[in-house]
């Protein structure tokens, strides 16, 4: 039996240890860190471009609808693949502490 100390709590995750799905997640954290400066970038591009503010405001909101969109399939594939490991662990998420 594993140590109930690496475990997430049954809130979360609960057949998936805590050092797996925190090292799958940091790849996002990382992803999530770049769309950020990416924006900010951008953001100050169309600042100094002589384009009308409405242009402005609809380019740096597609941007950023994009930046968000590409972080949440990412998310949603590195939730999706943990999910796998946890079946493929013979974890059904049922167990209780």
């Amino acid at each position: 039996m594993a140590d109930a100390s690496v475990r997430v709590p049954a809130s979360g995750f609960s057949g998936i240890r805590r050092r797996h799905g925190v090292d799958a997640l940091n790849s996002v954290k990382l992803e999530l860190g770049l769309a950020v400066l990416l924006c900010i970038t951008v953001a100050l591009v169309l600042a100094v471009l002589p384009l009308a503010r409405w242009l402005e405001f609809v380019l740096l909101v597609a941007f950023t609808m994009a930046a968000a969109g590409w972080v949440m399939l990412r998310t949603r594939r590195v939730l999706q693949r943990l999910a796998v490991a946890r079946e493929a662990g013979g974890g059904d998420g049922a167990q209780q502490e």
